[in-house]
């Protein structure tokens, strides 16, 4: 079984998000539990961030830039909204941002 198929089985998704060029690479899974087409790509920032509960976001911008001064793993919940902001899903993500 390949790496996607076993992430995709547990729905566990990997993305990356890049500060410097404001954009977020997403692999097929994760892109699902965003809301978006299922399949990988590359999202400006602000496309992906649309996708996060207003709420959510500020607090996940709060506890990555803590993990990035402390050198640790950020760990949050986060609700996935709609494009009307109807919450689509939580998903918890983690990560170890540098």
């Amino acid at each position: 079984m390949r790496t996607e198929e076993v992430l995709a089985a547990i729905a566990t998704g990997l993305w990356r998000w890049d500060n410097a060029a404001g954009t977020v690479t997403l692999d097929a899974e994760a892109a699902r539990l965003l809301g978006l087409p299922p399949e990988p790509g590359s999202y400006r920032e602000a496309a992906v961030r649309s996708r996060f509960h207003p709420v959510d976001w500020n607090e996940i911008y709060g506890v990555v830039n803590l993990a990035v001064a402390e050198g640790s793993l950020a760990e949050a919940r986060l609700r996935i909204v709609d494009e009307r902001g109807q919450v689509l899903r939580t998903v918890r993500s983690r990560s170890k941002p540098v």
